[in-house]
């Protein structure tokens, strides 16, 4: 069906090869998008669920960091992290100090390691720029948002999972980006 689209679109091979492309992570992203609603629907959970992705995304879209191969894989893998993050919010109890510790040390790893590249999203050094600044920007913005939510003693550590999340990706895709850095120059 995806394929049919894309031909009614475009009457361009190279065209129709990124217009099947765009549909096909589409469908995953809708196909995630709904299983992340069920599932904080089901835990009673929705509002927390749409906030944790509300704030992850910007993170990974700027900061990237450790990326699966497959895109099927990489949403296996998100959904198993919202899953936890899900049960870490409703099961563990963690005081405001540990989460400001953990919160300021995500931001400053964030804030040094971003942007990570992978082998499907290569940056330039300009790109590098805008994407380690936007990152950073994302970073302090929750941040603030987190003193916000801290005084409503409610939300906080959703923030806090979003950026150890991403900081934790980020650590992942770095030595990621090394081992591949080696294998080039190793088969030099």
């Amino acid at each position: 069906m995806i394929e049919q689209i894309a031909n009614i679109i475009s009457d361009n091979n190279e065209e129709k090869e990124i217009v099947y492309f765009g549909l096909k992570r589409l469908k995953v992203i809708l196909i995630t998008c709904i299983l992340v609603i069920i599932t904080g629907m089901l835990l009673h959970e929705i509002s927390q669920t749409i906030l944790y992705i509300a704030c992850l995304l910007p993170l990974r879209q700027n900061a990237g960091g450790y990326h699966m191969q497959k895109i099927w894989k990489c949403s296996i893998f998100s959904y198993i992290i919202l899953v936890l993050m899900i049960f870490y919010l409703k099961y563990v109890e963690l005081n405001v100090g540990v989460n400001v510790i953990l919160l300021i040390s995500s931001i400053i790893i964030i804030s040094i390691l971003s942007p990570v590249c992978n082998k499907n999203h290569y940056l330039d050094n300009m790109e590098k720029k805008v994407y380690g600044r936007r990152a950073r920007l994302v970073c302090y913005i929750e941040g603030l948002i987190f003193i916000f939510f801290i005084y409503l003693k409610k939300w906080y550590k959703i923030i806090v999972m979003a950026e150890v999340t991403t900081a934790v990706l980020l650590i992942i895709g770095k030595i990621q980006e090394k081992i591949i850095e080696r294998k080039a120059i190793n088969d030099l």
